[in-house]
């Protein structure tokens, strides 16, 4: 007897449009070099960089015959995170040559939410950096955000905006977010995040965010005992905000 097979090409869907206006998208990214390793990932890193961007300076009145005595400000230490970021496909049977690449582009689509929700342990893990989870309906969102602007006057360029997507769709209702050609920003000039990767209430403020990230990795294996090959995507991320804004409210 025999027996045919028919085999018809793969159904091909179409590919996802990536998001927009994540924490990639609005950061300094660098990458770097092999030193970057897996010990320690997702810890705190204490006293990462100086700043002397949180000094706030300072103005006095001026006489002629007036003795002014000046406020001297130092360097703010400024703390980081290192994190990793994977993806990984397994599948059984030897049809599946295009794994590898699939990874890849999976892993090129999510990255930015990956690194949101690594960075958020940072931001809002009790580190005194400014995660300030706000009840989104109503007027709240955007009394909240007035408090993180007025706080991040403290930093000495342009604030950068951190938002879940429901905070960000209750301050686009109030007419708080304006899309420029460089992205969102808030009314006042502010740089705006938009995270998938964040908690959806969130608005906290920092100042610039610098990424440094290894280079990707991809590893290819196969599982004789169970017909199963495997396909990881990753990469080594350490991320900092210079001069957050601290917790306000709960």
């Amino acid at each position: 007897m025999t027996i045919q097979q028919i085999r018809r090409a793969p159904f091909q869907l179409a590919q996802p449009m990536p998001r927009m206006h994540g924490l990639l998208d609005v950061a300094t990214i660098r990458t770097t070099g092999p030193w970057m390793t897996t010990e320690g990932a997702t810890s705190v890193v204490p006293d990462l960089s100086l700043s002397w961007n949180c000094a706030s300076g300072q103005t006095d009145f001026w006489r002629c015959d007036a003795v002014i005595q000046k406020t001297f400000e130092g360097p703010a230490d400024v703390s980081g995170i290192v994190f990793l970021v994977y993806v990984g496909f397994d599948c059984k049977g030897p049809d599946v040559d295009d794994m590898a690449e699939q990874a890849l582009r999976v892993f090129a689509l999510r990255e930015s939410q990956l690194v949101e929700q690594s960075f958020t342990a940072w931001f809002g893990g009790g580190n005194g950096n400014g995660y300030l989870p706000s009840p989104a309906p109503g007027t709240e969102a955007l009394a909240t955000l007035c408090d993180v602007e007025t706080v991040m006057q403290s930093y000495a360029g342009t604030p950068t905006i951190h938002l879940g997507y429901c905070a960000a769709l209750e301050l686009a209702k109030d007419n708080a977010l304006i899309m420029t050609m460089n992205g969102w920003t808030t009314i006042t000039g502010s740089k705006v995040v938009i995270g998938a990767g964040y908690p959806q209430n969130m608005i906290g403020g920092t100042g610039e965010v610098t990424i440094a990230r290894s280079p990707e990795v991809t590893v290819n294996t196969f599982d004789t005992d169970n017909n199963t090959k495997r396909v990881l995507a990753e990469r080594l991320y350490l991320a900092t905000g210079d001069c957050p804004a601290h917790p306000l409210g709960g």
